[in-house]
């Protein structure tokens, strides 16, 4: 899913996390040149940490970021390897 505006991704993450309290979301939303994500989890899903994934797998992106457990944020320049990304991020959940 794409938006664009922090506070939109940050809303569309609490939805997700209400409704899927085991999963996990990567939002993406483009600004100009400059690329948000997001990533949260919903509330039952406590052996991930967001900002833990966020930070291991942002550089591919060329980007940077940081957050909490339960959610995180980060910008990056270039959508080039989202896929690969991506394949990271679900690596990542499922060694935790």
């Amino acid at each position: 899913a794409r938006t664009d505006g922090n506070s939109d991704m940050r809303k569309l993450g609490d939805l997700f996390a209400n409704k899927f309290p085991q999963g996990v979301l990567i939002l993406t939303g483009e600004k100009g040149e400059k690329i948000s994500v997001l990533i949260k989890r919903g509330k039952d899903t406590k052996k991930v940490d967001c900002g833990s994934l966020l930070k291991q797998s942002i550089g591919m992106l060329d980007g940077r970021g940081g957050g909490k457990v339960d959610m995180a944020q980060g910008s990056a320049k270039d959508l080039s390897s989202f896929d690969e990304f991506v394949t990271k991020v679900k690596g990542l959940i499922s060694e935790s």
